[in-house]
């Protein structure tokens, strides 16, 4: 990753702001196409490399429309990724594939190309990625989450209890 992918065009940092409008905080939103900002950037760099993970990304979902319809999930940042095609991709909880089951359930859900070759086939970002091995997780607090984090493996590298337990911590740090 070259510095303008870290922190933007000519070092500034990516123009971003936290749903209350501040500039730093927990979870964010950002027009497509925007750079991720450098914490979430951080995190997922660092969650990646505490569970032995190739990719780690993460979802957020839009706040509703002044007509009360609600936007899907789009993948707001993505490290470790090969496909552009991955980023572009948006999923609604409960739809086919790893992110919208983790979404539906409230919980982590791990995926196994080896294991469960038709629900991983169902995933999108597997797809598209390349990954065997994959985890959601649901973040947000109260009520409905409002993003997800996913970590995958084109190695097929299973996660066990002790990566399930990073990423949980990850999943925490990403909404305080």
């Amino acid at each position: 990753m070259d510095a303008h992918e870290r922190t933007g065009p000519a070092g500034e940092q990516p123009a971003w702001t936290s749903e209350t409008g501040e500039t730093s905080g927990a979870l964010w939103t950002a027009p497509a196409g925007q750079l991720c900002p450098h914490t979430l950037q951080e995190e997922l760099l660092q969650l990646q490399e505490r569970t032995f993970s190739d990719m780690a990304a993460f979802a957020w979902i839009a706040l509703p429309d002044e007509d009360g319809v609600s936007k899907p999930y789009t993948w707001a940042c993505m490290v470790g990724s090969q496909s552009e095609r991955s980023r572009r991709m948006s999923f609604r909880r409960g739809s086919a594939g790893l992110a919208g089951t983790a979404l539906k359930l409230g919980r982590y859900v791990t995926a196994d190309m080896s294991q469960a070759p038709a629900f991983a086939r169902e995933c999108p970002v597997m797809l598209a990625e390349k990954l065997q091995t994959a985890i959601a997780l649901p973040v947000g607090s109260g009520g409905a989450p409002r993003g997800v984090l996913l970590l995958g493996s084109r190695s097929g590298r299973l996660y066990g209890q002790e990566a399930i337990e990073q990423a949980q911590a990850g999943a925490f740090r990403l909404i305080r």
